[in-house]
């Protein structure tokens, strides 16, 4: 049997993870994608941060694997929501779907540029605005370690070929028609159920000594290149056993794709061995980026300058080496398994709730309803028949019943005018044309921005039954 449709990875049933048919646990059970814009022309960016809402933006190009790079810009978030106040007062509502500020300010999040020949990613704990990407978020729950896993497989040869080998199954084409496909993102496995715990624990740890290395060699200037080539030898054999692939499956799968020449660091491995194993697998590889004599130097220059003034080269040698010692330090430190506790400044500038009673066009009177579905309860109040505000969904916004898919994440396609059956396919069925055009009316009745905000009833109790 092929590898490609081995262990229900590419059977495109809508099914839970976790069963027979699927036992993988993919990238939607882990992160919540949100796709955002920012606006055109925005040019009120500085150097540094100077105030306590100011957010990172980053442009598509700066976003590469495992690393932001280039030079900061940072911006005013509460300006950019005025901005695009502006434009709408303006009637310009093509593109409307502003980053909430509990997108921009989380703690945590994964960033993934917009283009996906290679699919490029992230993770940050700054707060970020991405000109032209999407943002995943944690969903609750779910550990730290698991948001490094999904960065190792957006990163690696082998998620860009399950990513293609599953565009290809739904679309015939190997790339997003319109930038990176958010269904092919959520489908991508990240873990096979039943891994090994400390199988998870080197992935996280080696996923985040890549990111970190790659921040020393900005901040040193410095070249780390045979330490990155041994730490990312070291992901792809833990990443290709966290998913529960043998060698020869995961070359087969590389190889009938063929994507690898969109990976120039792993494509120069040679095919061969790109899933050689590693001399070293313990769950904290020793990397070290002093070499001994660098250490010697350190510790002699530093005992020199205790007793005596030291010449400008040596003050700037001795600046170097104390610099490369604190990164070497770092790489010492194991991510934290539990996910950071979110900013505060999260929820200060978040925009108010938006009472379904004031949505036109929606069902009245509103009622929170319950069904009993496999796995639990579902509650939700119907906005129509397929457009719903599930309590603990998606923040509370308009979504499609039953699903985890934002409205919001569709206005543009849905005041283009794009015709509904395209926007279907473009989910695998999961969205019906009929549930597509219900949201394509809601939002042609009411301001683009209801659908961007959490939505509640003003006066219907929430106990009912």
């Amino acid at each position: 049997m092929s590898v490609f449709v081995r262990d229900g990875i590419t059977t495109g049933q809508s099914v839970e993870h976790g069963t027979v048919s699927d036992p993988y646990i993919r990238v939607r059970d882990i992160l919540e994608i949100h796709r955002t814009h920012f606006p055109g022309h925005y040019d009120q960016t500085h150097d540094t941060p100077s105030g306590e809402y100011d957010c990172r933006v980053v442009r598509q190009r700066d976003i590469q694997r495992f690393r932001i790079r280039g030079k900061a810009e940072w911006a005013d978030y509460l300006q950019i929501v005025d901005t695009f106040e502006e434009r709408r007062k303006a009637g310009r509502t093509g593109l409307t779907a502003l980053a909430s500020s509990g997108v921009v300010f989380a703690r945590v999040k994964i960033v993934i540029a917009e283009q996906d020949e290679p699919i490029r990613a992230a993770l940050t704990f700054e707060p970020v605005y991405p000109r032209r990407g999407k943002s995943a978020l944690l969903r609750q729950g779910q550990s730290l370690w698991m948001a490094y896993a999904a960065l190792a497989v957006l990163n690696s040869a082998l998620g860009q070929a399950l990513y293609r080998q599953d565009l290809l199954r739904r679309e015939g084409r190997s790339r997003g028609s319109d930038g990176i496909s958010l269904q092919g993102l959520e489908n991508l496995p990240v873990a096979r159920l039943g891994y090994e715990p400390a199988t998870l624990e080197r992935v996280a740890v080696l996923s985040c000594q890549i990111g970190t290395l790659y921040a020393a060699e900005q901040e040193c200037a410095h070249d780390f290149e045979e330490e990155l080539a041994a730490t990312h030898e070291r992901l792809r054999w833990a990443t290709r056993e966290l998913l529960g692939f043998s060698i020869e499956e995961a070359e087969e799968l590389i190889r009938n794709v063929a994507c690898l020449d969109t990976l120039k660091d792993e494509q120069s491995s040679g095919q061969a061995n790109l899933f050689k194993e590693p001399r070293d697998l313990p769950p904290h590889p020793p990397v070290h980026l002093l070499t001994l004599d660098d250490r010697i130097n350190l510790d002699r220059l530093a005992i020199q300058s205790e007793r005596d003034e030291l010449p400008d080269n040596e003050k700037r040698r001795l600046d170097a080496l104390k610099g490369i010692a604190a990164w070497d330090a770092k790489l010492k430190l194991a991510p934290p398994r539990d996910t950071p506790q979110e900013a505060p400044l999260a929820d200060e500038v978040e925009k108010p709730p938006y009472y379904i009673e004031n949505i036109r066009g929606t069902r009245l009177p509103v009622q929170l309803l319950r069904e009993v579905r496999e796995g639990g309860t579902y509650e939700y109040y119907p906005l129509g028949t397929h457009i719903v505000a599930a309590p603990g969904v998606c923040g509370g916004r308009a979504t499609f019943k039953f699903t985890r898919i934002d409205v919001c994440h569709l206005l543009p396609d849905l005041v283009s005018g794009r015709p509904g059956n395209e926007i279907s396919s473009d989910f695998g069925g999961r969205l019906s044309a009929e549930a597509v055009e219900e949201a394509r009316s809601l939002v042609a009745q009411n301001d683009p921005d209801v659908f961007t905000r959490e939505l509640i009833s003003q006066d219907i109790p929430r106990d009912n039954s």
